[in-house]
C-alpha cells in the first residue's frame, strides 16, 4: 500500500508514506547493502541511482527524493544517471534501449540501483545493461517491493504460488538477508 501511495500525486498520502519507506530502506541498507556489494564483487558501491519512471510524473520521482535527500547512506553517493527513452519499446522484456544516458560517462564505478517494485525485472535489468554500456563496472539492484499481476482467472501461476508460500513460511526478520535465502530464481 505504501508503494502505491507514493506513486500517486496525492500529496498528503505521499508525504506520510514516503517517510516510512525512507526509514525502511535506510535500515535495510544499513544492515544489508554490504551483502549486495559483496555479491556484486565490490567492497562498497561508488554511486547510487534509481530506476527512472517509465511514465509521466509531476515533479521529482519519489525514489529520487528518498535516495537523494532522505536516506543518509545514499545522499552523498546519489546521481541520476538515466532516463526513460520515450521512443523505446517499454514492454515486459529487458531491452538495453529502454533507458538513455543523461550525459554521464562512467569510468568503472560500481552502481547500486534502487527500484521500488519488481514485477518482471525488465526495467532493472534494462537499466543494469545500459549502466554497463556507459562504463559501470558492477551493478547491484535492490527492490523494496514484489508485485505479482493477478491473472484474469484469479489464480497465480504455480511458480508464484510457491514463492508466496515460502515467503509466508519464512516470515520477515531484519537480520535475514534476501541473498541468504535465494529460494526464487
Amino acid at each position: 500500500m505504501n508503494l502505491r501511495a507514493i506513486k500517486t500525486n496525492l500529496a498528503r498520502s505521499r508525504e506520510r508514506m514516503t517517510l516510512g519507506l525512507a526509514a525502511l530502506m535506510w535500515r535495510w541498507l544499513t544492515i544489508h547493502e554490504r551483502c549486495v556489494a559483496e555479491e556484486a564483487g565490490v567492497e562498497r558501491f561508488d554511486l547510487v541511482t534509481i530506476v527512472p519512471t517509465t511514465r509521466e510524473r509531476l515533479g521529482i520521482h519519489p525514489w529520487q527524493h528518498l535516495a537523494e535527500e532522505l536516506i543518509g547512506l545514499t545522499r552523498d553517493r546519489f546521481m541520476l544517471l538515466l532516463e526513460m527513452d520515450p521512443t523505446a519499446n517499454q514492454g515486459r522484456m529487458p531491452r538495453i534501449d529502454r533507458f538513455r544516458s543523461l550525459g554521464h560517462r562512467l569510468s568503472g564505478e560500481s552502481i547500486l540501483v534502487l527500484d521500488d517494485t519488481w514485477t518482471t525485472g525488465a526495467n532493472a535489468q534494462s537499466m543494469a545493461a545500459r549502466l554497463k554500456k556507459i562504463g559501470a563496472s558492477k551493478v547491484g539492484i535492490v527492490s523494496i517491493g514484489r508485485h505479482f499481476a493477478v491473472p484474469r482467472d484469479g489464480k497465480f501461476r504455480p511458480v508464484y504460488q510457491e514463492y508466496l508460500r515460502k515467503a509466508k513460511r519464512l516470515g520477515w526478520l531484519w537480520n535475514r538477508c534476501c541473498l541468504d535465502h535465494c529460494w526464487y530464481q
